[in-house]
């Protein structure tokens, strides 16, 4: 799977409007599985908008528009293996994040 090096675009229906909305979100690989985080944690409008259809969630690759199945990790152990991965592999990213 070939992504940006730190944003994917993420296409989302508008809870309210039914617009589609782009956004580029900050994603991980890990596991051949894409984590996106969201800065605002649950506040975050585009992660509200993608929970609401989670049958509507697209990313894009490239050129190809992805048909994806976004699920909420809710599991602290999964959390915790993951973001010790991002800032193994995104020093600099991590820095900018958490000084």
């Amino acid at each position: 799977m070939n992504c940006g090096r730190i944003f994917l675009p993420l296409i989302v229906k508008g809870r309210q409007t039914g617009k589609t909305i782009r956004v580029p979100i900050e994603y991980f690989k890990h596991d051949d599985k894409i984590y996106m985080f969201p800065s605002r944690g649950k506040k975050n409008q585009w992660l509200k908008n993608m929970l609401a259809q989670l049958d509507e969630v697209k990313i894009q690759l490239g050129f190809r528009t992805i048909v994806v199945k976004p699920r909420l990790i809710e599991d602290n152990d999964i959390k915790e293996t993951i973001l010790k991965n991002y800032l193994i592999k995104r020093k600099r990213a991590a820095k900018t994040l958490f000084g």
